[in-house]
């Protein structure tokens, strides 16, 4: 069974979702949503997945309010690559599966 399987992944961009991100949450087991901001925050997502050059201050002040009051992972990313997705998403499996054991 994917690591990662029924979970539900938020993808936070400013732009296009980079090329291979799905393609890696699928191989995890999990759907990969995507939002242009943090309005996107409107589903319930298991994790927040976010380049933190894609906001401004203000708006990642509010994502992280937000996925703090909805009790929500953020992991924030220093590109939008696909190694930093990879790793961000491996990083949140790990937690889960310490938790869980």
């Amino acid at each position: 069974m994917p690591l990662l399987a029924g979970k539900t992944l938020l993808y936070v961009t400013g732009g296009d979702l980079p090329e291979g991100l799905i393609d890696i949450a699928d191989w995890f087991g999990a759907t990969l949503d995507v939002a242009a901001s943090c309005d996107g925050l409107r589903t319930a997502p298991d994790c927040v997945l976010c380049p933190l050059h894609m906001l401004n201050g203000k708006d990642r002040a509010a994502l992280r309010r937000r996925c703090k009051s909805a009790g929500t992972p953020l992991m924030a990313l220093r590109s939008p690559s696909r190694a930093c997705f990879r790793h961000a998403v491996m990083k949140f499996a790990d937690g889960l599966s310490a938790g869980a054991t």
